[in-house]
């Protein structure tokens, strides 16, 4: 074995695994190092037959349209569960075997109609990944002319399988990383105000181009080390405070947002709300999630606004008011001049009309809406 062409083939492999576009480079190098015609990573349904290759070389697009349509369910390969081992490297041969008969694999349907006319006649291969009915596999083809695939070749099939194994559960990873951080940025993007996410001791994960505008305008705030710092000693104090008590609510079954007001930064509008599943899942190690708003420029939304855009009632909407300033329930009742009770039945209607389940998907919902960005 040539060690340094195995090697490069492994670093090729791993590059592919966060840049897809570099897959056909990846399977050309191992089609030259184990001489085959065509070459496969893809996943397929083995219920439906449906193939979605990674990248397919060698094989035309109607071949594999053709392959998906119907000879996937007809391939021996797909056909026996028992031998759809992840990890395990076989020929066509392992079929002759199964069925005692030298010239099994050639009479089957799937060689006859499909491998025979694209001039294949040997294929060696196996499942990377099984994930219910879909499986990843990888599989190298070639002609009559270059004879049957070898034990040595199988061997080193096997060891390629097991970095292309990795290889495709690093991709997953990173495909998940890469939408968990477009989604990420979309969502901060999109609110009209200032949005921070925090991770623990005020740690700065993400943040909005809004924010960072507001912090550089002010002199009550300013990231530090990569952490949200307030400037002034009781500010910082109360600050760390409320990230803590932010902490301690994460994964709570009803999370409380907590209106700060630090001394410095009274041209602003600062709410910190704990970090809910759903948030955590756009950024890792979430544990808070700071709206900015400018005073100066914000305004409230209106009762009639908010019953004509969500069909509150005016009640509903007064209550909504002081929701969305980061008020707790109870006292957002007080300054809604109802009681606690009403109060939560109203908040249940409240996030019934507007597709929400928490307060603080409340308050980010009212605080993204374009209607209460700018004074007009």
């Amino acid at each position: 074995m040539d060690n340094r062409q195995f090697n490069q083939i492994i670093e090729s492999i791993y590059q592919a695994a966060i840049q897809p576009d570099q897959w056909p480079d990846a399977l050309a190098l191992i089609n030259r190092f184990i001489p085959s015609t065509a070459a496969g990573l893809f996943i397929q349904n083995i219920s439906t037959g449906v193939m979605t290759p990674i990248p397919f070389l060698g094989v035309s697009d109607e071949w594999l349209q053709s392959y998906s349509e119907y000879y996937g369910l007809v391939n021996p390969a797909f056909s026996d569960e028992d031998i759809l081992q992840p990890g395990t490297i076989f020929t066509e041969q392992l079929f002759n075997e199964i069925h005692q008969d030298p010239d099994y694999y050639y009479s089957t349907e799937f060689y006859q109609e499909w491998m025979r006319p694209q001039d294949f006649h040997h294929t060696s291969g196996g499942v990377l990944i099984a994930d219910g009915d879909h499986y990843v596999s990888f599989t190298q083809i070639r002609s009559a002319a270059h004879g049957q695939y070898s034990g040595r070749e199988m061997e080193l099939q096997t060891l390629l399988a097991r970095h292309l194994c990795k290889a495709v559960q690093l991709s997953g990873s990173f495909e998940k990383l890469q939408y968990r951080l477009r989604n990420a940025e979309q969502l901060l993007e999109s609110m009209g105000h200032g949005i921070i996410a925090l991770g623990q001791l005020g740690r700065v994960l993400e943040s909005n181009s809004v924010a960072l505008a507001h912090i550089d305008k002010t002199a009550g705030l300013a990231v530090q080390q990569g952490r949200l710092t307030a400037i002034n000693s009781s500010d910082q104090q109360q600050l760390m405070m409320a990230l803590n008590q932010a902490f301690a609510q994460v994964g709570a079954a009803r999370e409380i947002p907590i209106r700060l007001q630090l001394t410095g930064c009274s041209s602003l509008f600062l709410i910190l709300m704990p970090a809910t599943a759903q948030h955590r899942s756009q950024f890792k190690d979430l544990s808070a999630i700071l709206i900015i708003k400018d005073v100066q420029q914000s305004r409230p939304l209106s009762v009639d606004y908010l019953q004509s855009a969500y069909r509150l009632t005016a009640s509903e909407a007064r209550l909504t008011q002081q929701l969305m300033n980061g008020n707790e329930l109870k006292v957002a009742a007080i300054e809604a001049g109802i009681s606690y009770e009403t109060a939560r039945g109203y908040l249940k209607s409240i996030f019934e009309k507007t597709g929400t389940r928490r307060q603080v998907d409340l308050i980010l919902l009212m605080n993204s809406d374009p209607a209460g960005r700018f004074k007009t």
